[in-house]
Order: structure tokens, then C-alpha cells, then sequence
């Protein structure tokens, strides 16, 4: 109430409520559930298990051959020694 005012003085006010993300999600899946559905979509196609599941025996007979390679091969780059020239031994002073 101001001062020297017989009567409060009434000023408009909006009070302000932030908006609610969760109540927004679920009005947009209702109305529109093509656009806004929440789904999960997993791709088995592409697991290693769904591959061999598909192979034939002979066809996996080949990938473990060619998997036994692929490991000798980087096991022998594994155990390869670099080569070089020793460093110069040091002068002493005698």
C-alpha cells in the first residue's frame, strides 16, 4: 500500500511457470506418434553372431582359417625386432 493511500493499489501480474519438457513430449507423441514416438530401434543385422548365424559350415570353416591367419600375421608383426645401428660409445677422457 503506498504511502498517504486510503486504498491498496492493485497492479496486474502473470506469474511465470517454466515449461515442463516432459508434458510437451507426451502431448507431440500423442498427436503426432510417427514424428515423436520414443522407440528404440536395434540393428541385430550387423552382430558378429547374426553373421556366423547366417554362414554355412563350410563358410565358417573359412572365416575361422582366414581369422587363425589374420592373428599369426599381427602376431608375427607383434614379435618383429626393429634393426639398427648401435649409437657411437662415448669419448672418455684418459
Amino acid at each position: 500500500m503506498p504511502a498517504g493511500a486510503p486504498e491498496p493499489v492493485y497492479a496486474p501480474y502473470v506469474e511465470h511457470y517454466p515449461p515442463d519438457t516432459n508434458a510437451a513430449l507426451g502431448w507431440l507423441s500423442r498427436r503426432q506418434p510417427a514424428l515423436w514416438k520414443e522407440r528404440q530401434v536395434v540393428d541385430v543385422t550387423a552382430s558378429v553372431a547374426h553373421r556366423i548365424a547366417q554362414m554355412s559350415p563350410e563358410e565358417r570353416a573359412q572365416d575361422a582359417l582366414e581369422l587363425v591367419a589374420r592373428a599369426r600375421a599381427r602376431l608375427a608383426e607383434w614379435r618383429q625386432t626393429i634393426e639398427h645401428e648401435a649409437a657411437p660409445e662415448p669419448e672418455t677422457e684418459e
